[in-house]
């Protein structure tokens, strides 16, 4: 059950939900980010999943005597589809947003996306996000969608930019919907967007998110694990027309291995996108995953020249 609210505590309009497993001093960043949103009351709760040093030891000392921080603790780590849905038990706010520990906002992401959701009468709120590497440089920009292509885009591929970074949705029907699926470790977010995308959606066009793509990523997760995954989703969501993009998913799974330096890691997971029918495509890239370092996509654009210049706001971040 949440929480009473302390006497003299405004409830606030939104509540940041932060996942966390030693995830210092990424989270601290996040946190602040988080904490310095502008036009907004917000009250920040991070879910530290078993770190092996407690998070709130150190963030009460980076953020002593700040009222709209708390932090809660599993001793043992149960993921994140859990360690959201426990920070979302706790939220008091009408709205939460979902903020991954390494993620940084603009200070005026919320109050862009509350206005956006009351312009058009919706029920939650999505952005397109800047890609970003760990010194915060701009890599590209996944475009946010058009909200009504979203039903049909998130029945074949995760089309919500930037993770769970970006969106922002009503409390009370992020509870309704029975909050993130533990059964899924990988694609729980995608999940949770199927099952909120049958209620009014705005979109925000402007990147208000950097959203951090590290070299390791998804390289530490095998191929096969992510493909099971895609294939239960699609098992669990058929009946409302689903068709999961298999190959897809292994494309981007791959994509994160070969970024990490996991070749091998990554041609497996290339066959198995060729065995969902990514024939001879599938082939072709286990083959050049073995033989050539790096994502081709990261390869390609660094060639043209075509990396996005960093947002006015992006040096604004604490």
């Amino acid at each position: 059950m949440p929480p009473r609210v302390p006497t003299g505590h405004a409830v606030p309009e939104v509540s940041v939900l932060v996942p966390c497993r030693d995830g210092w001093p990424d989270v601290r960043r996040s946190v602040a980010a988080a904490l310095a949103q502008r036009d907004v009351t917000v009250e920040v709760i991070v879910v530290d999943d078993g770190s092996d040093v407690p998070l709130a030891r150190q963030l009460g000392a980076a953020f002593a005597d700040e009222p709209r921080l708390r932090v809660v603790r599993h001793e043992r780590p149960r993921r994140q589809a859990a360690a959201r849905n426990h920070a979302l038990a706790h939220a008091r706010g009408d709205w939460v947003a979902f903020l991954d520990h390494d993620d940084l906002w603009a200070p005026h992401k919320l109050r862009t996306q509350l206005d956006a959701a009351s312009t058009a009468g919706a029920d939650w709120t999505y952005g397109a996000a800047l890609v970003v590497d760990e010194h915060m440089r701009p890599q590209d920009i996944e475009p946010a969608p058009p909200p009504d292509e979203l039903v049909a885009l998130l029945r074949r591929r995760n089309c919500v930019p930037g993770g769970g970074s970006s969106v922002l949705a009503r409390t009370e029907l992020v509870r309704a919907a029975g909050g993130f699926d533990g059964a899924f470790t990988v694609i729980s977010d995608w999940d949770l967007w199927l099952r909120l995308a049958h209620r009014p959606a705005a979109a925000v066009t402007d990147p208000l998110v950097a959203f951090v793509r590290r070299g390791e990523g998804l390289s530490v997760i095998a191929g096969h694990v992510v493909i099971a995954e895609g294939e239960a989703l699609a098992a669990k969501h058929r009946a409302s027309g689903a068709q999961i993009d298999i190959p897809w998913l292994a494309r981007w799974t791959a994509g994160s291995q070969r970024r990490g330096g996991k070749r091998i890691a990554a041609a497996r997971t290339y066959l198995g996108g060729a065995r969902h029918g990514d024939v001879p495509g599938g082939l072709v890239r286990a083959a050049l995953a073995l033989v050539e370092p790096g994502a081709p996509s990261a390869r390609g654009r660094e060639a043209a020249g075509a990396r996005p210049l960093a947002p006015a706001w992006l040096h604004e971040l604490p």
